[in-house]
């Protein structure tokens, strides 16, 4: 039983891939969901004419990330070899697909023409270079435990250290993860942890983002960051707007509604985390979960549209939900909607106010 679903994009310079894989449920432990969720991905991977090598970042959704994180760990090396290590963002929010789920993972790869991938490993993620110029990616960095805004901005420096590293800078940074275990208490501080960073940065333009709840891995985390960082001189970079959104950094949160890079293998546009917020910045259709999820639909919609893009177009998605109970009524909005065809991961966390029920992300890519 095919277990997965991918999208690819063939560019001049590489081939793109997208995959989502969940587990075989008849396996009822996280040993044996993990080894079909990695046979998946292997699976879906060299149908593409690719390896294991050439996957470069996964996101791992855990239901109890506490309990399963260590024999994950052991089964993945089991069915991909120690020297398997992509960027990898792992986070506790429950997969919604099944609720006898305990794990499920999205994952990008990339096969260049050449079939050579210039890669190496980084402190907390992956180097590679395509067409000469390098991109990063990083994953569950950390800052000092501290109040929030001080563990925020601390968890930003330690993400630029790394990325000094590598001869780049947050300038050169164009997407951001940020899973923070307890959104509700520790959001205003990340909000102001990262505002002073980028202030002392100097960031012409802040990078798209997506801010939601998940648990990280260490206890003593109150938050983690994941980012996706491209050589500047390799692309030309455009914040992305709608008149559906105003800006969120209008109303304290540094992030942009979206990023558009042209690059020598295509335009990728990486929408933010997007939820039921209209031109003011305020939530609408407050306990009307159908209509909140129809705005979230509208406002990336309109940002893809802005970009000549549309549904079509979208090659990865995660939607986060609330409230398990609504996963039903959000395939319901997506069917009508034509949200479908895609790798679309469900998961469930809290989104940055009490009073939204569903937020996504999308990524989109034009030749």
């Amino acid at each position: 039983m095919q277990n997965y679903e991918v999208r690819c994009h063939n560019g001049p310079l590489a081939k793109e891939i997208f995959v989502l894989c969940r587990p075989d449920v008849s396996e009822k432990d996280i040993v044996g969901q993990t080894a079909s969720v990695y046979r998946a991905l292997c699976n879906a991977v060299q149908l593409e004419g690719g390896s294991a090598k050439h996957i470069l970042r996964e996101m791992v959704f855990f239901r109890n990330i506490q309990r399963d994180l260590e024999p994950f760990q052991k089964a993945r090396t089991r069915i991909m070899n120690s020297l398997y290590a992509p960027a990898a963002t792992l986070v506790q929010q429950t997969p919604m697909s099944n609720e006898e789920q305990l794990v499920e993972l999205s994952a990008y790869a990339l096969i260049p023409e050449s079939n050579s991938l210039e890669s190496h490993l980084t402190q907390s993620g992956r180097s590679f270079l395509l067409g000469g110029f390098k991109h990063v990616f990083l994953a569950n960095i950390c800052g000092t435990p501290g109040n929030s805004e001080d563990e925020a901005c601390n968890m930003f420096q330690s993400a630029g250290e790394q990325l000094q590293k590598e001869q780049l800078s947050f300038r050169d940074v164009i997407r951001t993860w940020i899973h923070l275990r307890d959104i509700d208490r520790d959001y205003a501080g990340l909000n102001r942890g990262r505002t002073r960073y980028f202030r002392e940065q100097g960031l012409a333009f802040p990078p798209a983002s997506t801010g939601i709840g998940g648990t990280p891995p260490l206890q003593t985390e109150k938050m983690c960051l994941s980012l996706y960082a491209i050589e500047r001189s390799t692309r030309e970079v455009q914040c992305m707007s709608t008149p559906t959104l105003n800006e969120a950094w209008t109303y304290g949160s540094d992030f942009s509604r979206g990023i558009k890079v042209a690059g020598a293998n295509g335009i990728t546009l990486f929408v933010s985390g997007t939820a039921s917020v209209d031109e003011e910045g305020s939530t609408v259709h407050e306990n009307d979960f159908e209509a909140q999820a129809e705005r979230m639909i509208l406002n990336i919609s309109t940002l893809l549209n802005s970009q000549n893009a549309l549904w079509r177009n979208v090659v990865s998605g995660i939607t986060y939900l609330k409230n398990p109970a609504d996963v039903q009524r959000l395939m319901k909005v997506f069917s009508q909607k034509g949200v479908h065809g895609f790798p679309n991961a469900i998961v469930q966390a809290h989104v940055c106010r009490p009073d939204l029920l569903c937020e996504m992300e999308a990524i989109a890519v034009l030749p």
